[in-house]
């Protein structure tokens, strides 16, 4: 299942301010990403011992603003945010016993700003601004050993896992 809707609105409140908003969402819910064995697409099996997802959700809002503050001189503000989360599982080996596991759930979140003013005096037009990030990144994986796991080297059992996880954030 797959879906995505996006809108736009513009609103113009004077004769020399503009305003267009908008938004967007997305979303993905399906079984994914997996080996496969098939004559035709009617008998689709995995190869794998999990039954793959990928169940993700995004969302973008922004906003632009212009203002004509005179003939000469115009500002304009960008301001977006962004808000993305997707959650998966894969069967690590591709191979039908079920040996390995991963599983993974990301975040991302983001905002930017761009600030400018811009304008002309006689032959010269000129460009100045300023423009801010700030995002965020969270990443937390899971590897599990599946029920089909017989013989390591190692003392692995079914069940037994291992998480690592990574937090970025920048401006």
């Amino acid at each position: 299942d797959r879906y995505n809707v996006r809108g736009q609105w513009l609103i113009m409140p004077t004769d020399n301010i503009d305003i267009n908003l908008s938004a967007s969402y997305g979303r993905i819910n399906e079984i994914c990403c997996s080996a496969v064995e098939a004559a035709n697409l009617e008998d689709l099996t995995t190869l794998d011992g999990v039954e793959p997802k990928d169940d993700s959700k995004d969302q973008v809002y922004g906003a632009e603003l212009n203002w004509q503050i005179s003939d000469a001189v115009k500002l304009t503000s960008i301001s977006s945010y962004q808000d993305f989360k997707v959650s998966t599982l894969v069967d690590g080996d591709f191979a039908p016993p079920d040996l390995l596991r991963i599983s993974e759930d990301v975040k991302i979140t983001g905002f930017t700003q761009e600030l400018r003013l811009s304008g002309s005096l006689e032959s010269l037009e000129w460009t100045t601004g300023a423009f801010y990030s700030d995002d965020k990144i969270e990443r937390g994986r899971t590897f599990t050993w599946g029920p089909d796991i017989v013989f390591t080297p190692f003392p692995l059992s079914p069940g037994l896992g291992v998480y690592d996880e990574l937090e970025q954030t920048g401006n």
